[in-house]
């Protein structure tokens, strides 16, 4: 987990003198992690920009052969790559076991978020990950009312009743139901027998 962090510090603040640490943080990235591939590679960035010849065995074998003599690394380590997103950063100190630092970190970003349903989407899941369901709440409240077909707001009406019901507001979590309900032109019935329990998912096939 602090290698995670470190590497990422070294690679948006790059200082002389870390050569020794970034070769250790690489030579250490544990493969039995479900996220070692991509956690090897931006390990390597730092490591492939100095341009050091007795280090392309080292990133030879972290980047798969795609490196394979110092120029080619750094041609390789100045290439674009993909940004971690923001989302990244809150999920690198929950890993930590920093629940709190994350849940503050999320709520900033609720409080800073406009009319962007992708995001007010991805920040509901990641504070019930959390377990803040009456954050999670307040950022569905906002991706429902956004929703312009009956499908949108029927799936999201469903996740709202969800949270409302773990955060323990259960007249709240009735509202909700009946906004999904509402929303398909079905009463409680014909709401079950046409798969509404599926409705948190964005891949079912009702409409």
């Amino acid at each position: 987990m602090l290698r995670a962090v470190m590497v990422r510090a070294a690679w948006h603040d790059r200082r002389d003198g870390e050569l020794p640490l970034l070769r250790f943080l690489l030579e250490h990235e544990n493969p039995r992690r479900t996220d070692w591939y991509r956690e090897r590679r931006l390990a390597a960035l730092p490591v492939a920009a100095h341009g050091r010849t007795e280090d392309v065995p080292l990133l030879r074998a972290a980047t798969h052969g795609e490196v394979t003599d110092s120029a080619g690394g750094v041609a390789w380590a100045t290439a674009p790559v993909p940004e971690d997103s923001e989302f990244t950063w809150v999920e690198l100190p929950h890993r930590q076991g920093r629940v709190e630092h994350a849940r503050v970190a999320l709520i900033r970003m609720l409080d800073d978020t406009g009319p962007d349903a992708d995001r007010l989407r991805e920040l509901s899941r990641a504070l019930e990950r959390l377990g803040d369901h009456a954050q999670a709440a307040r950022a569905q409240c906002s991706l429902l009312s956004l929703q312009d077909t009956a499908r949108g707001r029927a799936v999201e009406a469903y996740v709202l009743a969800r949270l409302e019901r773990l955060k323990g507001d259960l007249a709240a979590a009735g509202r909700a139901l009946e906004l999904a309900r509402a929303a398909v032109g079905a009463d409680a019935t014909a709401w079950h027998r046409r798969g509404g329990w599926a409705g948190s998912s964005q891949n079912s096939t009702w409409s």
